[in-house]
């Protein structure tokens, strides 16, 4: 978790690809707790976050705001893609739900993060064609590293198992 802020707030949050999109992986955390985590925890934990890296990256409440915004609404996106039968510690990833499964739920995290993501930053925007510019970029560049950064995670699981 403090791995993931330190990495946002210094690398992701200077990183702007053609000047409007930037990376924000935090959501990330989220698709790595598993099912049976307690919605009061997954709560803590992503305001945990949040707060760790609006701290680091001088942003005040804009990560938490939006990371504990999507942890209320990740159970409902969970029974959207998650399969039915699975077992108490599921986690979800490429292995256990499927490529393309697993690329749908992050889509739709990344979908909802970023779009309170940016509402909340709006008002450093000029016009509306920059903002849903920025967040078309911003959720396809996020989504793409994100992808990356999953994968390297199985595949090291892969090699300890």
């Amino acid at each position: 978790m403090t791995l993931l802020a330190v990495l946002q707030a210094t690398v992701f949050n200077h990183f702007h690809l053609l000047g409007l999109a930037t990376p924000v992986i935090t959501p990330l955390f989220l698709l790595l707790l598993p099912l049976n985590e307690g919605r009061t925890t997954t709560l803590l934990r992503a305001f945990a976050l949040g707060i760790l890296t609006d701290y680091i990256g001088g942003t005040p409440g804009l990560n938490s705001a939006a990371l504990v915004a999507t942890a209320m609404v990740r159970p409902a996106l969970l029974t959207l893609f998650v399969p039915r039968e699975h077992e108490d510690d599921f986690v979800p990833s490429y292995r256990t739900m499927g490529v393309r499964k697993h690329i749908s739920l992050m889509i739709a995290v990344v979908l909802v993060h970023h779009t309170l993501y940016f509402a909340l930053e709006s008002m450093n925007y000029f016009t509306r064609a920059t903002l849903l510019l920025s967040l078309g970029l911003s959720i396809a560049v996020s989504i793409v590293v994100m992808m990356a950064v999953d994968t390297m995670r199985d595949r090291k699981k892969l090699r300890e198992s």
